[in-house]
């Protein structure tokens, strides 16, 4: 019996479109912000896209994109750390092309990498110039995406536009590589952030920041799409006769506020509560088992569902 993943990432009705602009962007060479605010899930799609959404056929036909030719980077500190942002980037940056290069030399997919010491503020030049850029120019990624950028300070913005656009003729820019920046905001937009401003004091990046991509929150026909899935593949599970399912998804809803990570929680006490898999059996969210979880989730929350 196949083992679940309650974690497996699960498309929408918007997968479709957000891949393509990805592509269309990776083609352009272009700089793309994402924005959104914290459980939108957008962290969650662009791990997926770089692992293998790029290249899916289902969502786009005509601009595939291999993924190791996309180089994914968590700007996101320690807990407790106090090294600069610019440090941890390149630090990971440098890393992760090892790792794409050693993949390629043999032929085997990327291994996800774990911590990673960064370099100290005296040598992140160094370690830009003498190891960053050298396999950047030997591997040739088609784009570099740097999530929690709302981390980054003007100087590490500056080295990846430099990154991005490393020959210049007649002075005028050639971008080499696509720079898609994805951060969380307070608001829907970002209009206002810190991050928004810092982008727009770059002349290349400020038309970009205007045409945004806005990664919101899961709402209505989107939240039920995701939670069909989520029920049927992630928890091998189908919906019993006795359950209202529209009051379903809107309990759901309500509980979770459509946010990822409490979607994530709630699979997790479903499963639990839903007990071991049978063979060739799947398992049944009844009334009395939503009755439990409910129970179990004001449990954990304190007494209302939306603040779990």
């Amino acid at each position: 019996m196949k083992r679940l993943d309650l974690a497996a990432f699960i498309t929408g009705p918007e997968t479709g479109n957000r891949v393509n602009r990805l592509n269309g962007a990776v083609a352009d060479r272009a700089i793309l912000p994402i924005v959104g605010p914290r459980g939108s899930g957008k962290d969650r799609f662009l791990t997926w896209w770089v692992q293998e959404g790029c290249a899916s056929r289902v969502y786009t036909k005509d601009s595939t994109i291999k993924p190791d030719d996309i180089v994914l980077v968590n700007a996101q500190p320690g807990p407790v750390s106090s090294v600069p942002v610019g440090c941890v980037v390149f630090t990971r940056l440098w890393r992760e092309l090892q790792e794409i290069e050693r993949a390629r030399g043999n032929g085997e997919p990327r291994r996800p990498l774990g911590y990673t010491k960064a370099c100290t503020e005296t040598h992140v030049v160094s370690v830009i110039d003498d190891n960053v850029a050298p396999l950047m120019d030997s591997l040739l990624p088609q784009a570099l995406v740097v999530l929690n950028a709302q981390y980054l300070d003007s100087r590490t913005l500056g080295y990846l536009l430099e990154l991005r656009s490393p020959l210049k003729r007649t002075g005028a820019s050639i971008p080499m590589l696509s720079l898609i920046l994805c951060t969380s905001v307070e608001d829907s937009s970002g209009e206002n952030s810190r991050f928004g401003k810092l982008l727009s004091d770059f002349g290349e990046a400020k038309k970009p920041w205007e045409k945004r991509m806005i990664f919101p929150l899961m709402e209505g026909r989107e939240f039920v799409s995701v939670m069909l899935r989520l029920i049927d593949q992630n928890l091998d599970a189908i919906v019993g006769n006795d359950v209202v399912k529209t009051q379903m998804y809107d309990d759901f809803a309500t509980w979770t506020d459509c946010n990822w990570w409490l979607v994530r929680e709630l699979v997790i006490m479903l499963d639990r509560v839903l007990g071991p898999r049978r063979e060739n059996q799947r398992r049944i969210i009844t009334a009395k088992v939503l009755e439990q979880v409910k129970k179990m989730w004001l449990e954990r929350s304190g007494g209302s569902p939306a603040n779990g």
